[in-house]
């Protein structure tokens, strides 16, 4: 039996016994001799971008909460819808006017059926100023006057459907329509093909405009709410209504 040593300090005081060394770990057993075959991590597939992920709306913005249920055309976004009717609206006024311009050149119709077609076309001109206005900024005011600019439109077709109707019925004085000009050559059509045939495609430009309208409306309305209505009596309801009561 080993007897546990102690030592005084100053003052008779015991140091307290000293622990016993441990005890030596057991030697690490002896690696393997054939190391473990270490798995290839398979290569990581490229992380699709944001931008990939996203829809062209979220892109361009053409889509918020409000407008989201809506759609033009069916299928596509209100407001890409209405900028596209913004687009068709330039361009239709264009080919208008080149289409009245050219009769200047035509020997068979008169100089001023040039200048009564472009006053029939002066509501489809602050139409076009309108949806330009449109395209600078999405606002209120904005807004209101796409709607109006789609009624101007469908105002100078209507109109010059009917001069178109008027001018070859009454103050054409031949009994077929020549198209075109000298140097490039005449089409000829019966007067009457040709004004049924204008009818026609003013027709064709109103409804189609006209749900042009009901797009800008409704868009409008989504975003403003519903305009309050005009009270056309200036305020003679009101005083009947109070009379009563």
């Amino acid at each position: 039996m080993k007897k546990s040593r102690s030592r005084k300090y100053e003052g008779g005081e015991e140091a307290p016994e000293e622990a016993p060394p441990a005890e030596e770990a057991p030697a690490e057993e002896e690696a393997p001799l054939v190391e473990p075959e270490v798995e290839e991590a398979a290569p990581e597939e490229p992380k699709p971008r944001i931008e990939d992920e996203m829809c062209c709306c979220c892109l361009c913005h053409c889509q918020g909460e409000e407008d989201k249920p809506l759609s033009c055309c069916g299928c596509f976004p209100i407001k890409c819808g209405l900028i596209t009717i913004a687009i068709l609206t330039l361009l239709i006024t264009l080919v208008l006017f080149v289409e009245i311009y050219w009769t200047l050149l035509n020997e068979y119709i008169h100089w001023w059926y040039v200048l009564v077609g472009t006053v029939c076309l002066i509501p489809l001109i602050v139409a076009c100023i309108f949806t330009i206005r449109f395209f600078t900024k999405d606002q209120k005011a904005s807004r209101t006057k796409m709607w109006i600019a789609m009624i101007l439109a469908i105002s100078s077709f209507t109109l010059l459907a009917i001069w178109n109707l008027i001018y070859f019925q009454w103050c054409y004085k031949y009994d077929t329509v020549y198209a075109g000009v000298d140097g490039f050559g005449y089409t000829q059509q019966p007067k009457k093909g040709f004004m049924v045939w204008s009818l026609f495609l003013g027709l064709v430009l109103d409804f189609i405009w006209g749900y042009f309208l009901c797009v800008a409306t409704a868009y409008a309305t989504c975003k403003d709410g519903a305009p309050e209505p005009i009270d056309y009596s200036g305020g003679l309801n009101d005083k009947m209504k109070e009379a009563t009561e």
